[in-house]
């Protein structure tokens, strides 16, 4: 299959839902989000680095962060390029650590941060995982309305129950109400 399936995130009870409503909401969250299948290879890790488009999409940034007439960046230029991004979960004492172990020196020539940034994306999507369990305060896999306002509030977006509630309506593939954990990766990317 080229797009992930409704089987892929809903249980047996949950797929409740038409063939038709389930492909008509593939295709809306498709036209919004037009890597969806990419961001979930990665995340079931079905897909080892990062894509051809998301590499041009880095490359572009390392290029726009460029010390001008170098072939570097500035590591202290590393929180605003992972925010340029759309990375959520930027922690300074993380980022530095990440590039400290990647090199000692003040910049970054384009390998080094390659792997850097393949080592945030990898951070990141831990930090999903832990936020997610963290603000799933009835257990259940999955968040409903008010704990994805409880944790878009703590990402610190101003969460408008409308915007909250159209977001889940795209990125909500099953049509149950609340958001597994790829459907929560999936808002957070469409958040970007």
């Amino acid at each position: 299959r080229s797009e992930y399936d409704v089987e892929d995130v809903a249980s047996p009870s949950q797929k409740v839902m038409s063939r038709r409503t389930v492909l008509q909401r593939r295709q809306r969250l498709q036209a919004l989000l037009p890597d969806a299948k990419e961001v979930m290879d990665r995340l079931r890790g079905g897909s080892e680095g990062f894509s051809d488009s998301e590499k041009q999409r880095v490359g572009a940034t390392f290029l726009r962060f460029r010390v001008p007439d170098s072939h570097d960046v500035h590591k202290e230029d590393l929180c605003a390029i992972l925010k340029h991004l759309g990375y959520v979960h930027v922690e300074q004492s993380i980022v530095e650590g990440i590039a400290t172990k990647i090199s000692e020196y003040a910049t970054m020539e384009y390998n080094d941060f390659m792997d850097f940034m393949g080592r945030y994306s990898v951070h990141e999507q831990e930090q999903f995982r832990k936020k997610f369990d963290e603000f799933d305060e009835d257990g259940n896999g999955e968040l409903d309305i008010e704990e994805i306002i409880k944790y878009v509030s703590h990402l610190g977006y101003t969460p408008l129950r409308n915007t909250i509630c159209e977001a889940m309506d795209l990125v909500d593939i099953n049509g149950d109400g609340a958001l597994q954990f790829e459907e929560l990766v999936l808002l957070m990317h469409l958040y970007r």
